[in-house]
């Protein structure tokens, strides 16, 4: 008895799958592959049927469950639209914006906090002044740090002490001018 056998060309009209799609699921052995620009029609029907409901399983459910999905995502992005036109929700970047722009006024004074105090504190001892209070600054900024949940950016810390070296070296000049006048 003969195996019944398809063309190519009548497989892909009949499927809806281009011929070199067909020849694909063949070389992954989805399907028998063709012999002679013909496929033997009951394996290959029975290996895309296969093959395709195991991509419906796979995909997660049913067409209803994908547009079921799909009209909730819709829903909520809906929601979202409307609460940002009300004004009840804002963007990322936008808070944190007002964030920074509200925080940056305190951070510079605490920053600016141990050379400004220094030379009133010890004036005989500028240095070791600066020093305590650049470790009180340098743990305070790690507790501003966890109480806040900061964005991806580079350590307060390792900034902080950068432009306080800066601004040492200027108040530690400002100092020695000050101590040459007073002579």
């Amino acid at each position: 008895m003969r195996t019944k056998s398809t063309s190519e060309t009548a497989l892909a009209d009949l499927t809806g799958i281009t011929p070199e799609s067909l020849a694909q699921l063949a070389d992954l052995s989805i399907m028998p592959a063709a012999v002679n620009g013909h496929y033997a029609t009951e394996p290959a029907l029975r290996g895309l049927f296969a093959y395709l409901r195991q991509r419906a399983k796979s995909s997660g459910g049913t067409l209803a469950d994908e547009r079921r999905r799909e009209a909730a995502l819709r829903t909520s992005l809906l929601e979202i639209d409307l609460a940002e036109r009300r004004g009840d929700l804002i963007g990322m970047e936008r808070a944190q914006k007002m964030i920074g722009e509200a925080l940056l006024p305190l951070r510079q004074k605490i920053l600016a906090m141990p050379n400004n105090i220094a030379a009133e504190t010890n004036p005989s001892d500028v240095d070791h002044a600066r020093q305590a209070l650049q470790r009180w600054v340098d743990a305070f900024f790690p507790a501003m740090r966890k109480a806040m949940k900061p964005t991806k950016s580079k350590p307060l810390k390792k900034r902080a002490k950068k432009q306080v070296h800066r601004k040492s070296a200027a108040s530690v000049e400002a100092g020695r001018v000050k101590k040459r006048k007073a002579k």
